[in-house]
């Protein structure tokens, strides 16, 4: 992640260790780790677990949940609630770190919530628990989250790929964060989420790319590049902002995302010809040479 242009990372974790592993490369943000189930007796532990995990020097941990489809919402809530205490380091005027969820990626997300059907209802059955009233129920996963009153702008929705109006209307008046993960979502299901009618309607964006095992490298200019490629009609400007300032707020701390006098954000520099248009080409899917300076 760091040789190809990040400097802060949000890693979803299922064991909550990899805090000193992000310190030891000069990366800053937060471990979060990841806790599932319907049952309180499997679920309660794990998430004892990662309250306990430690941070390391400009890294903090915090629980999170899995997501709607796979966690209780005593779980959901439990875990996405506002996490105490700020990035390792005790960084100044920072505040804890916000929690990220996968929500809606799939369509049978929604056969599942609505219907108790669909794929992964039957992966649930094969589990052999009591999952058909353990589950929440709502006509998407945002809607579930909303009922529980979790929704907001220190809450970020990974992927958001099967929204409708109503769905993007719930985030946009909340100020929750989509994460957008174009080339995982072009590997798993072939679609992308309606990123021009996101940001029509108002919901703030960040990029991501999930992990390695849906995307071939973690290089967020190359998922700028996806959707420079899908959606040309949307301008440059608003890859570059989720890059950067998007998702800024979702680590807790004050120098990530912009930059400011007195702050250490990390500056990349990426080896363009001269241009007029340099967003332009630094999104049209060239791997640029970069290196860091600061």
């Amino acid at each position: 992640a760091k040789a190809t242009g990040t400097r802060w990372l949000i890693d979803v974790s299922n064991r909550g260790d990899t805090a000193p592993t992000m310190a030891a490369a000069g990366l800053g943000g937060v471990v979060q780790v990841e806790c599932l189930g319907v049952d309180e007796a499997r679920w309660g532990p794990q998430l004892a677990a990662a309250r306990g995990r430690a941070g390391a020097a400009g890294v903090a941990t915090r629980p999170t949940a899995h997501s709607p489809i796979s966690c209780a919402p005593a779980l959901l809530s439990a875990a996405l609630g506002r996490a105490p205490g700020s990035l390792g380091g005790g960084a100044s005027g920072a505040r804890g770190p916000a929690a990220t969820i996968h929500v809606d990626e799939d369509p049978a997300d929604a056969l599942l919530l609505v219907d108790r059907a669909g794929p992964w209802a039957r992966f649930h059955d094969r589990l052999g628990h009591g999952w058909r009233a353990g589950l929440g129920r709502g006509e998407s996963g945002v809607a579930v989250l909303d009922a529980l009153g979790l929704l907001g702008p220190r809450l970020g929705l990974v992927h958001g790929v099967h929204w409708g109006p109503a769905d993007r209307a719930r985030v946009a008046a909340s100020g929750a964060v989509v994460v957008l993960c174009p080339r995982s979502n072009l590997h798993i299901g072939g679609v992308l989420p309606d990123v021009p009618a996101l940001l029509a309607a108002g919901v703030p964006v960040a990029m991501g790319t999930d992990s390695l095992a849906s995307a071939p490298d973690m290089d967020l200019l190359a998922d700028a590049a996806a959707l420079t490629l899908a959606f040309p009609e949307v301008a440059p400007e608003a890859w570059l902002a989720a890059m950067t300032s998007g998702g800024a707020g979702l680590l807790g701390g004050a120098e990530a995302g912009a930059i400011r006098a007195g702050t250490s954000p990390g500056l990349l520099h990426v080896a363009l010809p001269q241009t007029e248009a340099p967003l332009a080409l630094l999104f049209d899917g060239t791997r640029w040479a970069r290196e860091w300076i600061s």
